[in-house]
């Protein structure tokens, strides 16, 4: 047998490969903007300018930040951490990493300075902050391992996490000084079975926090008019109707849309980008015409970007 190059015996299938591109060009886009594994996504906006981050475990360069202007088109800002410590197996010794590192990185904005929540397995809480996207990081740690925390400003500039670990669902707020150095109080404000993943935003009067559901790869919202309860809770999408993690950004015109992962096989978990409208005081995820689940293709959230 005459033996061939491989990439010879790789040129039919090559030929016909295309890049994945959401964009379609004509104001519309196909869901995900980012055909690879980014999991756990935390999205905010700060002016026009949208900033993504992802959980990266073990590997480094860590903490992987994103922009964008549109939702659906991407580039690369940077990562946070060159280098990753606290546990000896990040630098392979007594053993590998697999399943250690950061998860579910919380990032939120306020008086001119970006920030990050993020608990490495097995370690305390690491706060991260920058003037600039691109860093460089200063951190420090808290006194609590917040289980992936949702790092939350108030309007009154006061500082909390949301905390909750799937387990058991048991969320806890945590309250913390001006500067994020310190926590001042630790309270149980809510109980929701097989939460994680706390997320919190706030929309007029109202307190929402989003949370994954794993044990049945889904996700709730619950409300409230305090911080510390009482909360209500209703269900809102899983992996069937488009994903299983996230929560809501606001457009600069008020308007909001939903980032959420969705397992997605040998690919990974895929971050998917779905118009939102409200109900009764709660958000609903797709449109009218098709409520309660992603939509495969919608309009771009905001026009013109190339």
């Amino acid at each position: 047998m005459r033996w061939l190059p491989l990439a010879l015996l790789l040129a039919p299938s090559l030929a016909g490969a295309q890049a994945w591109q959401s964009d379609k060009g004509n104001g519309t886009y196909a869901n995900p903007p980012l055909y690879a594994d980014y999991p756990d996504p935390d999205i905010i906006r700060v002016g026009r300018d949208f900033y993504f981050i992802t959980t990266t475990f073990a590997n480094v360069p860590g903490l992987t930040i994103m922009t964008s202007r549109d939702l659906v088109n991407w580039r690369f800002v940077g990562h946070v951490i060159d280098h990753l410590d606290g546990l000896p197996e990040y630098d392979l010794k007594k053993g590998g990493a697999y399943r250690k590192g950061i998860f579910a990185p919380s990032l939120r904005y306020r008086d001119g300075i970006f920030y990050i929540a993020v608990t490495p397995v097995g370690e305390k809480t690491r706060i991260y902050r920058s003037k600039d996207i691109r860093g460089p990081w200063a951190m420090n740690r808290i006194g609590e391992a917040a289980f992936d925390p949702g790092l939350f400003f108030d309007t009154d500039g006061s500082a909390y996490i949301m905390t909750s670990v799937g387990s058991d669902g048991t969320n806890t707020l945590l309250s913390l000084d001006q500067d994020l150095r310190t926590v001042t109080d630790k309270r149980v404000v809510y109980y929701n079975r097989g939460a994680e993943g706390s997320k919190l935003v706030k929309r007029a009067d109202y307190y929402y926090m989003f949370n994954a559901i794993p044990r049945r790869l889904g996700m709730t919202v619950s409300r409230a008019k305090s911080l510390f309860g009482p909360w209500e809770t209703r269900d809102q999408i899983d992996d069937t109707a488009g994903g299983h993690q996230g929560a809501i950004v606001d457009l600069p015109d008020g308007t909001d849309y939903g980032f959420v992962m969705t397992d997605a096989g040998a690919v990974g978990r895929m971050t998917n980008i779905s118009p939102v409208f409200w109900k009764d005081g709660w958000p609903v995820w797709g449109t009218p015409q098709a409520p309660g689940r992603v939509p495969a293709t919608a309009t771009k959230p905001i026009q013109g970007q190339p």
